[in-house]
């Protein structure tokens, strides 16, 4: 293999070199144009799953709100359409923190969250809401001093004990997932900007590279091309030199292979005196 490019010819060899600095530019550019890449898909991944938590924990801050609207309502109208909306939206928000937990799954600190969110629901609907219920059913549709205790004790178990505790704790998720977000996008920008250097920068070197490289090409092509050329100026000169020593001489010149005897050339003297044309001799 060395020994066939040795013997190669220059303008492959020349391309060759020039084809494989290009590729060793191209793999190094590409190599981390990939490792750049890689980090921001993961990051606009990050950023998405993010989002997606934000909305969640909105809408189960949103679905708690309507619960305890809800249930509020029946006490003082006693409507049990408004029942009916609770139930709703009770299931609205166990289906959000369970579509939380999972979107959280690697994070054990969210996911004790939100299942710390579904006992404490769980106990507010049995130790409130079910016995609330109850009573307004038996109490009489009047308003008397009964059924204003059962409104007043179901709202202090509203007001002090779970709903505002629930709230406080999706107050803090959310403010902790928007700085997380704000981070994430932080990264995500830093990225894109380094992609975009990443991949300018690739070009540029490959630009460069190859203008490096094809000033040498040209350069040694040139060298090449000047030795040929002073080559067929000194074949040239020794031709002129031989023709004006043996054609042109007076004297009677023969050139003869030492092997055969068989006259190679023969000038214009040697043919006058043979009496000879030069193919005649010549042969």
């Amino acid at each position: 293999m060395l020994k066939r490019l040795r013997v190669a010819p220059l303008h492959l060899k020349l391309l060759g070199g020039f084809a494989l600095v290009l590729a060793f530019s191209a793999a190094q550019s590409g190599l981390a144009c990939w490792t750049t890449l890689t980090r921001k898909i993961e990051s606009d991944a990050a950023v998405v799953r993010t989002e997606q938590v934000l909305h969640l924990e909105s809408e189960t801050q949103t679905a708690l709100l309507k619960m305890e609207a809800a249930y509020q309502g029946f006490l003082f109208l006693g409507d049990e359409a408004l029942l009916g909306q609770y139930t709703a939206d009770a299931q609205l928000y166990s289906a959000d923190l369970a579509a939380l937990e999972q979107l959280t799954a690697e994070d054990p600190a969210q996911v004790a969250r939100w299942r710390d969110l579904g006992q404490r629901q769980a106990v507010w609907q049995q130790q409130v809401v079910d016995q609330g219920v109850t009573a307004r059913r038996a109490a009489s549709v009047q308003i008397g001093p009964n059924t204003e205790a059962i409104r007043a004790s179901a709202q202090r178990g509203v007001a002090l004990q779970y709903v505002p505790q629930m709230q406080l704790i999706l107050d803090s998720a959310i403010h902790l997932e928007q700085d997380l977000l704000t981070q994430r996008l932080h990264v995500n920008r830093a990225l894109s900007d380094q992609l975009t250097t990443v991949l300018l920068g690739g070009i540029v070197l490959r630009l460069g590279v190859g203008a490096i490289v094809a000033i040498w090409f040209s350069r040694r092509l040139a060298s090449a091309l000047h030795q040929v050329s002073a080559a067929a100026e000194e074949h040239e000169i020794s031709e002129r030199r031989y023709r004006q020593m043996f054609e042109n001489n007076e004297a009677v010149k023969l050139l003869v292979d030492p092997n055969g005897g068989i006259i190679v050339d023969a000038n214009a003297a040697a043919c006058t005196f043979y009496g000879y044309p030069p193919k005649g001799l010549v042969g």
